[in-house]
């Protein structure tokens, strides 16, 4: 007959107190061996050294500690068993910039391209302000910004109606004025006229003559100069002041000129602002004529603003008062 079993060794246990709860028991860690069956061997393993396994007590409850747990079941933390963790690393403060901070000489060439941007506008801006004043001085000298005296889209300027029936010859050919044209002597009996509306400038006459308004408009000043004649015509003719719109280019010059009545004749130029032309039949008759037309600044070292348009005739033998009037109208208001 086979011996009988050894019994099996069981935990130690504790008695416990009435009217209160066992305490619960602390299971050990997986990884510490049983001690339910009998002990066992732990395998070998391969490799230099082996680590034996450790085991773990689980902690006891004494009578000491029933006072602590009487206001309620506490549960055992379990001890870490086995080396301590690694120490985790300290997570950066700022993610990586996605993109390479930019050098000092990037940044230059940055603030390089923003100043000529800067540049290339101011120029622009002081080019447009630049051509327009440049234009001003080519042809008619310096210029000003602020001109009261110029017109603008909405001035009459007092044109004719109707287009001339013999306009002068295009372009003018140069000649200057004639050398010796007449004038008035210092002893010879003239009167000034002077303060006509429009005109702006002074100029002496024959004794006998007057001014007569024409016409007016907003942007032009036409007057009637001259005495009647024996043979009931009048020795005189037209005196026309009227605003240039500005800039009075030359080929607003030109446009303005081609308006103008003057017997088909040839344009002569006299300096760069001024145009005359003279005969001695007019419409087929023999009589004095003569067309002096001419550009001038109403405000001295201003920009040219002005149109002058003279345009008289006379029986030939008193055509040196006509003459003499011209002189003395292109002395007032020639300008170079």
């Amino acid at each position: 007959m086979p011996p009988a079993a050894a019994p099996r060794p069981t935990a130690p246990t504790h008695p416990t107190p009435p009217h209160q709860t066992a305490p619960p028991q602390v299971s050990p860690p997986q990884h510490a061996p049983q001690q339910a069956g009998p002990h066992r061997a732990a395998p070998q393993q391969a490799g230099p050294h082996p680590a034996p396994p450790r085991q773990v007590t689980p902690p006891q409850v004494g009578p000491h500690q029933m006072a602590r747990q009487q206001a309620g079941p506490q549960q055992a933390v379990p001890q870490r068993v086995g080396p301590p963790y690694p120490p985790t690393p300290l997570a950066a403060p700022f993610p990586p910039a996605p993109f390479p901070p930019v050098a000092g000489p990037a940044r230059g060439r940055g603030r390089a391209v923003l100043w000529s941007v800067l540049v290339a506008l101011l120029a622009a801006t002081l080019g447009a302000t630049g051509g327009y004043l440049v234009a001003a001085r080519t042809t008619d000298g310096p210029a000003s910004l602020a001109a009261p005296a110029s017109a603008t889209p909405s001035v009459d300027l007092g044109l004719p109606g109707t287009p001339p029936r013999r306009p002068g010859v295009e372009p003018p050919v140069g000649g200057g004025w004639p050398a010796g044209a007449p004038t008035f002597a210092g002893t010879e009996p003239t009167r000034e006229i002077t303060g006509l509306a429009g005109v702006d400038f002074s100029f002496r006459v024959p004794t006998g003559w007057s001014c007569t308004e024409a016409g007016r408009t907003s942007g032009s000043a036409h007057y009637r100069c001259g005495v009647p004649a024996a043979d009931g015509s009048i020795i005189g003719g037209d005196l026309v002041v009227r605003q240039c719109p500005r800039l009075c280019t030359d080929e607003r010059r030109t446009t303005l000129r081609r308006q103008e009545e003057a017997w088909g004749l040839q344009w002569i130029r006299s300096g760069e602002f001024t145009t005359w032309a003279e005969t001695a039949r007019v419409d087929g008759s023999p009589r004095y004529g003569l067309v002096y037309l001419s550009y001038w600044r109403s405000v001295p070292e201003d920009a040219i603003d002005r149109q002058l348009v003279l345009r008289m005739t006379a029986p030939p033998d008193r055509a040196d008062e006509v003459r003499k009037v011209a002189a003395s109208v292109r002395e007032a208001t020639f300008t170079i």
